[in-house]
């Protein structure tokens, strides 16, 4: 483990503190060569971990978090949801995170809220019984 920590601890006083390639090795007492390898490489050649990195849990939602944080105050977006806001948590995970998400998402903005039968549902339901009410529009392929 000692390689492992002199790795890093050289890694540190080229790459942050700005010490040359040539005073690191004079410092921890080895090749210069040796230190070049050492910036090469962000892990020792040959060190396994014995777990993976562990990935953060909003991994699943940067996607989605990067662009409403793009798009603040830059462009319209149009989210649709049937959570109410209060629920946002069990999706994102964290209270911080969905506050401040949702603080971008409603600043200067019109929320329309609508409640009634889903007209999907209302759609999938005829389809599962083979007819459509006269109020749906037959949709064609354009062209």
């Amino acid at each position: 483990m000692k390689l492992v920590e002199l790795y890093a601890r050289v890694r540190y006083a080229v790459r942050i503190e700005g010490l040359s390639r040539r005073e690191a090795a004079r410092r921890f007492g080895i090749d210069p060569r040796t230190v070049a390898k050492m910036l090469s490489f962000s892990v020792p050649p040959g060190y396994r971990r014995s777990r993976p990195a562990a990935r953060p849990k909003l991994d699943p939602f940067v996607g989605v978090i990067d662009q409403i944080l793009q798009r603040y105050e830059r462009g319209s977006t149009i989210v649709t949801s049937n959570l109410p806001f209060d629920e946002w948590t069990s999706v994102f995970a964290s209270e911080r995170l969905t506050g401040a998400l949702l603080d971008r998402l409603t600043h200067h903005v019109h929320i329309l809220e609508m409640n009634g039968d889903s007209y999907r549902l209302k759609q999938s339901k005829q389809r599962q019984r083979g007819t459509r009410s006269a109020d749906t529009p037959d949709r064609s392929p354009e062209g």
